[in-house]
């Protein structure tokens, strides 16, 4: 019976003593915030997960800048993990900071991502990828030269093409130098290239027109007689004398 009651015993201390290291393993950890990815297509999705210490759970959603809007953590189905939430990301590019405060905590805790600049959307099974384009300068006029950076991740052979611009010429990388068109008319043109999933875009201008300018004809100049002068005949009656 005390040999029962000796391993009953020790089997409860062994219990309460790995619940006692738990709560003070919960107890010593650190808030914390994670983004996941770190980098997000614009309006992407974007996946938070956060701790914040025994009795201080955290006062609100998930906030920043780079967020459509504020993302709610939610226990898991399993309980086991920290409280996460899914949102979109904004359309505009940059790096971003989210925030989330913890009660009885002094301190917000951070994690920062990157949203990129191009929107992509894999269809399932698709081995496509994101693309992008450039041109540079903004504005350029007939018969000056351009670069256009473009291309797709996963399709080193997509090339730009362009009305506005004829005549590119492989500069390096993904990257081609091309002139504007001198047929190509004032105001605003695009460059596009074209991948799998979608077609990218960029737009620049067409500024004046190339070449020089022919010289306006001179204006034919008209005698004139002052007004007051003496008028001396045209000289019919001069065979008289």
């Amino acid at each position: 019976m005390n040999i029962r009651r000796i391993i009953l015993t020790g089997g409860l201390l062994a219990v309460a003593g790995s619940l006692v290291m738990a709560s003070t393993a919960n107890a010593t950890r650190p808030p914390e915030l994670k983004v996941s990815p770190a980098q997000v297509p614009v309006n992407g999705a974007i996946t938070v997960s956060g701790y914040c210490p025994v009795n201080a759970d955290p006062a609100g959603p998930v906030t920043s800048p780079g967020f459509a809007a504020p993302i709610t953590l939610g226990k898991t189905s399993t309980g086991q993990q920290d409280p996460s939430g899914t949102g979109k990301v904004v359309a505009k590019p940059g790096t971003y900071t989210a925030t989330m405060h913890c009660r009885n905590w002094s301190s917000p805790v951070t994690a920062t991502f990157t949203v990129t600049g191009s929107e992509c959307r894999l269809e399932p099974g698709s081995t496509g990828s994101c693309g992008w384009i450039t041109v540079s300068p903004k504005s350029a006029k007939p018969g000056e030269q351009v670069d256009v950076e473009a291309g797709c991740l996963n399709n080193a052979k997509a090339k730009p093409e362009s009305a506005a611009l004829t005549g590119f010429v492989t500069a390096g990388t993904r990257h081609w130098r091309a002139t504007v068109a001198a047929n190509a008319k004032p105001g605003k043109h695009s460059a596009s290239v074209t991948c799998p999933e979608r077609t990218y875009s960029a737009s620049f201008t067409v500024s004046g027109s190339g070449g020089t300018t022919a010289p306006a004809p001179p204006v034919k100049q008209t005698a004139r007689v002052p007004s007051g002068a003496p008028e001396t005949g045209d000289g019919s009656f001069a065979a008289l004398n």
